[in-house]
């Protein structure tokens, strides 16, 4: 009878040759509220919606819940006509 043998995988190379090879960690659409939030004058949810490919609701409620988890969210009203959100 003959023996059960299974092929052999070969096993790639993971050798470095340098350190600084690494990848950029992947962004996710929250970190891009977050980027956005960040800046100095804030951003406001025309913006963050661009930004993400987002609706308007859940850039508010993804904002919400960053508050919730606590980030300091901030509101600001440019001239009473646009309201402005970023992260004091």
């Amino acid at each position: 009878m003959p023996k059960n043998t299974q092929p052999t995988i070969k096993q790639k190379s993971h050798a470095r040759t340098s350190k600084n090879t690494r990848k950029p960690a992947a962004r996710t659409k929250v970190d891009t509220l977050l980027r956005c939030l960040k800046r100095p004058k804030g951003a406001s949810i025309a913006v963050l919606c661009n930004a993400t490919n987002w609706q308007p609701h859940s850039v508010r409620s993804a904002v919400s819940r960053m508050h919730a988890r606590g980030h300091n969210i901030v509101r600001i009203r440019d001239n009473g006509r646009v309201t402005r959100c970023r992260i004091a």
